[in-house]
């Protein structure tokens, strides 16, 4: 499998997430996307974003995080903006954190024409439960902190 207790062989670790995907194993679907897209066994990510699509549809939403990052950073496949904001914000919507930190972010720049801090902040509030730079960048932008967040950075 991938090497907790064994040898790592990763044709093995895809083999056995790719069956279990046939059953609609979400998690297993989305480290068979992952494994694709890290190009360990095979250089075609295509494939590994056709398994993250269906590790969403199975309601695996990290998946849907995967997704937006990779559209965001346009190394594995063409970069695509709004394909990204799509995925992240479904993936916030499902308390994804780090989705939530990103689609601030893209608000935050000027990635659509404009920055759009209305947009980022709520987004950036969210994360600051999970995330330190969210927490970060709401102080540079003088907003009050979320009292659980400010539970986080009292404790």
């Amino acid at each position: 499998m991938l090497g907790y207790g064994i040898e790592k062989d990763p044709r093995k670790a895809l083999s056995m997430y790719k069956k279990a995907g046939k059953w609609d194993q979400a998690s297993a679907q989305y480290k068979t996307g992952l494994i694709y897209l890290s190009q360990m066994v095979d250089d075609d990510p295509s494939r590994g974003i056709t398994y993250l699509k269906e590790a969403v549809k199975n309601k695996f939403y990290q998946a849907a995080y995967v997704l937006g990052a990779v559209y965001l950073e346009g190394e594995l496949v063409e970069q695509d903006y709004e394909e990204a904001s799509e995925w992240l914000e479904l993936a916030s919507e499902h308390n994804i954190y780090k989705a939530s930190y990103l689609l601030g972010k893209m608000y935050d720049s000027q990635l659509f024409g404009e920055e759009q801090k209305d947009k980022a902040i709520p987004l950036y509030n969210k994360a600051a439960y999970k995330i330190a730079a969210a927490r970060d960048r709401l102080k540079e932008l003088n907003q009050p902190m979320p009292q659980v967040a400010n539970k986080i950075l009292n404790a």
